[in-house]
């Protein structure tokens, strides 16, 4: 009795349908990632009121409530919301928070305005950190690229 099997066959054209969407399929899933992780860090801040480790909260000593008492002032003025510090008042600065760039091997987040950088730069010197992620927000990008190569595997 002989077995035949077109194994090796099958083997040789998965392998090339892999080559073919690695290269498509890691850029897709490192720009999504990237996106995921931009959303993350802006709504982290935005919503939660939070840096990579903490609440954040004014240094002044003249504090009311997480805001200087002067700019407590200001943004109710404008009728911004004063009960967690967001970051937020023209929104020219999370606004400009994004993926600034993506290929098969990396993607950057980060701003592509040098004012909103130095300002970030000021917020965060000031704040503490805040333009990177938490561990559990490495978790959902990590899961987010995982995903989006998984999907493009199932394809085949």
């Amino acid at each position: 009795m002989k077995i035949e099997t077109n194994a090796e066959t099958q083997i040789v054209n998965l392998i090339r349908q892999l080559d073919n969407i690695g290269i498509k399929s890691t850029e897709k899933a490192l720009r999504l990632a990237g996106l995921n992780a931009s959303e993350l860090i802006v709504e982290r801040i935005e919503i939660q009121g939070r840096g990579v480790n903490s609440s954040l909260v004014t240094k002044s000593k003249d504090a009311d409530g997480v805001y200087s008492k002067g700019h407590k002032k200001t943004r109710e003025k404008m009728g911004y919301q004063t009960t967690k510090v967001d970051l937020r008042m023209k929104g020219d600065l999370l606004n400009n928070f994004k993926l600034i760039s993506s290929d098969s091997k990396t993607a950057e987040v980060g701003f592509n305005d040098q004012i909103q950088s130095d300002k970030a730069n000021y917020l965060e010197a000031y704040y503490g950190e805040l333009w990177s992620l938490t561990e559990k927000e490495k978790s959902v990008v990590f899961d987010t690229f995982e995903e989006s190569i998984e999907e493009d595997i199932r394809t085949i």
